[in-house]
């Protein structure tokens, strides 16, 4: 199987998770880092972080704050990285990455904003921020050393990245 079919059968694995309210880890190697952080009230059932890692030194940091905020991620490889803020009502982040030193930065103030980012390969960087409401955004990175960043301020805004092969750029900013 190639790569871009690995990775759509695991992106479906993250894609089903979105239904279950709980916070959970499973770590499926050694020196995988998890860090939560949730600010506000009543967290447990509002904010949900589900975290599939699996290989070596893959390291997710999650910071929420508001409520029904979702973060979903996969990490399968070694030295992936995600930063991910969340603040607002709503949010959804989903993420997966297979591969190798792939660093995907989100930011998400607002309401009802969606990201999706998928890497597979060696090197991608995903940086998405979006300050609104009911902004979307999908990154796809199938290659290596591909670069993408998106910013999206305002109502509405829709943006959709592939990236396949190598050392592709693409950035976008958005505003109303």
């Amino acid at each position: 199987m190639n790569r871009l079919g690995m990775a759509a059968i695991l992106l479906s694995t993250i894609v089903a998770l979105t239904a279950q309210r709980a916070i959970a880890n499973d770590d499926l190697g050694p020196n995988l880092d998890l860090v939560i952080d949730q600010l506000g009230e009543f967290l447990s059932p509002t904010e949900l972080v589900e975290s599939l890692d699996g290989g070596y030194g893959n390291r997710a940091v999650i910071s929420q704050g508001g409520e029904e905020n979702r973060a979903l991620a996969s990490q399968l490889g070694f030295n992936n990285q995600l930063h991910a803020t969340q603040f607002g009502t709503e949010n959804l982040l989903q993420v997966a990455q297979f591969g190798y030193e792939n660093v995907i930065e989100a930011e998400q103030i607002g309401f009802a904003n969606e990201t999706e980012v998928l890497q597979v390969g060696y090197g991608n960087r995903a940086s998405s921020m979006q300050d609104g409401t009911d902004n979307r955004n999908r990154i796809v990175q199938v290659g290596d050393d591909n670069n993408a960043l998106v910013e999206q301020t305002g109502y509405g805004q829709v943006v959709v990245i592939r990236q396949f092969g190598n050392d592709n750029t693409a950035v976008v900013y958005q505003a109303n």
